[in-house]
């Protein structure tokens, strides 16, 4: 993505931010999880009389913890299998998300685009990790099989 300059987002100014024409493409995935899942933190779930008891019936965190939930979790956008239309997601699934894909890199810009950048840079942590995890996993099983083959030779000192 080219670099632009950001700036907070209001309905009124809709005309100045790149893409406004774009319904589907404005916002990415993970900016309409964060307002969705902001928009649930901030919403009262019970109609209270007094203001002083308002702070205490708000959010989907606050069910959560009074175990009217189990849990809360994102939806996720677009379908991913069939010959539908050609999203992020059904990206994901093709070069990511399938067994045969084990042995490419990952496509780490997408990954931030749909899951945000803390995911993101997870995701390239986790990767650089079992890269470099690779060659001790190799060197220990090699050294494990020649400890095996050489078990009944073993004189014990």
């Amino acid at each position: 993505q080219p670099d632009q300059f950001t700036a907070p987002f209001l309905r009124d100014k809709l005309s100045k931010f790149l893409n406004h024409a774009d319904e589907d493409g404005f916002f990415t995935p993970a900016q309409r999880s964060y307002i969705v899942f902001e928009v649930m933190c901030r919403t009262p779930y019970i109609k209270v009389a007094s203001k002083s008891e308002a702070g205490t019936k708000i959010g989907i965190d606050r069910l959560v913890g009074n175990k009217s939930y189990t849990a809360a979790f994102p939806l996720h956008e677009g379908e991913y299998e069939g010959d539908g239309k050609q999203n992020i997601r059904k990206t994901l699934y093709e070069v990511w998300g399938s067994w045969g894909a084990w042995y490419k890199f990952q496509p780490l810009d997408y990954i931030r685009t749909y899951f945000g950048e803390k995911i993101g840079i997870y995701f390239a942590w986790l990767g650089f990790y079992t890269l470099m995890l690779a060659l001790p996993a190799v060197l220990g099983f090699i050294i494990f099989i020649v400890g095996l083959a050489t078990i009944n030779n073993n004189t014990p000192a």
